[in-house]
């Protein structure tokens, strides 16, 4: 647990691959990491309605498919979720011309718990400039998803009450964090095996987050880059 992979794959650069499975995996990834940021950048910034905000959405990503918009990506120039939301903004200015050149689909299956989901969480974006709202959903989602993937990881290893020690102490939203005390006698465990549970399951996550950046940028300055800028860290 807690390993940085030995494999690094970018689906940024994966994208351009002459591999369609290869394509297809990058694309998933880029979908995973990008769909909940753009949707709520659309109803932010351009006002959209809910049902038009997932149409925009999904014919933005459609397009970017059809004409490998990803793949013209240059991490020199800046940072690829910088890209994204550039390109996303083009595309709503040019919405009315291009929906009626695209086809539905491309390719992709859009989740609509997705879009559900996000636009519960809206409210928690009042009075945010756009921008800043598009590189905070950002790094909720990697997060939100991160934390997902540490639970099924966990559990699968028989090692649940490390998350659910986490859970209690890390993710708890209330006015006053439990001590370790309290997060012990929850869990029917020692102070201490709370204090090991909750290294483990964070360096678990951190990793799996770093997994995900790299599987989100395009080059090692980008990477470690975001690394500072989501965890604090330099890698």
């Amino acid at each position: 647990m807690g390993e940085f992979p030995v494999t690094q794959f970018s689906a940024i650069i994966a994208v351009k691959s002459g591999d369609p499975a290869e394509r297809q995996r990058s694309l998933e990834r880029l979908l995973w990491a990008y769909y909940k940021p753009v949707y709520k950048h659309l109803r932010v910034k351009w006002r959209k309605d809910p049902t038009d905000a997932e149409d925009v959405a999904h014919d933005f990503f459609a397009r970017a498919v059809e004409k490998g918009i990803f793949g013209l990506y240059d991490p020199s120039k800046a940072r690829f979720r910088t890209f994204v939301r550039s390109c996303l903004d083009n595309f709503v200015m040019n919405a009315e011309e291009a929906r009626q050149r695209l086809k539905r689909g491309g390719g992709l299956e859009m989740v609509a718990a997705d879009g559900i989901e996000a636009e519960r969480e809206l409210g928690l974006a009042t009075g945010m400039d756009p921008e800043a709202i598009f590189d905070r959903e950002w790094a909720r989602n990697l997060f939100a998803r991160s934390v997902a993937i540490l639970e099924e990881r966990l559990t699968a290893l028989d090692k649940r009450k490390y998350f659910e020690a986490f859970k209690l102490y890390d993710l708890h939203d209330g006015a006053e964090r439990p001590s370790y005390a309290a997060v012990a006698a929850a869990l029917g465990v020692e102070v201490t095996s709370v204090t090991n549970y909750l290294h483990a399951a964070r360096k678990e996550l951190r990793a799996i987050v770093l997994e995900h950046l790299r599987e989100i940028t395009a080059s090692e300055e980008e990477f470690r880059d975001e690394a500072r800028a989501v965890l604090g860290i330099e890698v």
